[in-house]
């Protein structure tokens, strides 16, 4: 993946947040995905408009001590998980 990849919130995705975690529900599927702390707050950002892979590594390294790579690492599984999830959306 590239740091200039875009994504967004689906929108047909409602959320929740519940001691700490996003709860996300795909309307159109009908079903559930939880996020842990760290997912959270990617979509707390994604909420308010789209954000390359760049943009969400600069999130998460402002909220958690994690070097670069890992954490570009765990995004792209995330990513990844979520655009299966029917939850994300890739723009560019």
């Amino acid at each position: 993946m590239e740091l200039s990849e875009t994504y967004k919130a689906a929108s047909d995705v409602i959320s929740t947040e519940m001691d700490g975690e996003s709860v996300l529900m795909h309307v159109a599927k009908g079903k559930y995905f939880s996020l842990n702390e760290t997912g959270s707050v990617i979509w707390k950002k994604l909420e308010e408009g789209p954000l390359t892979l760049g943009q969400m590594i600069e999130a998460i390294q402002a909220e958690f001590e994690v070097e670069a790579d890992q954490c570009q690492k765990d995004l792209e599984g995330l990513i990844k998980t979520m655009m299966k999830k029917g939850v994300l959306e890739k723009v560019s």
